[in-house]
């Protein structure tokens, strides 16, 4: 939740929802690449946001991504290619290990 500002914590948000609907049993979690704001809730913008469609984040508190976070999560995506590229080199995180889903959306297909 790098700032708390409105991407991480609404995404963090949402996917909780639709993992909680599902009946699945998942742990989610976002965290920032830098150290601002660690400890801090999203800031006025997203919690509105969020409640007004249904979305609780009200117990979200920012966190540093962590190289341990390779070890307990199986799925790690980042918003921003250059988010990658960041945990990747200063973190050392093998080329397969981070997804940028949104570049992944994007890409053409390849028949």
């Amino acid at each position: 939740m790098s700032g708390q500002y409105l991407p991480q914590p609404l995404a963090e948000g949402i996917l909780q929802q639709k993992v909680n609907a599902a009946g699945l049993r998942w742990l989610v979690d976002s965290a920032g690449t830098n150290g601002y704001h660690v400890g801090e809730a999203p800031i006025a913008c997203p919690r509105k946001l969020a409640r007004a469609n249904g979305v609780d984040i009200s117990g979200q508190r920012a966190r540093r991504f962590v190289a341990t976070d390779f070890q307990q999560y199986d799925k790690i995506y980042a918003m921003a290619g250059d988010v990658v590229d960041e945990i990747r080199k200063n973190l050392g995180a093998p080329v397969r290990s981070v997804q940028n889903r949104a570049a992944d959306e994007r890409a053409p297909s390849r028949a």
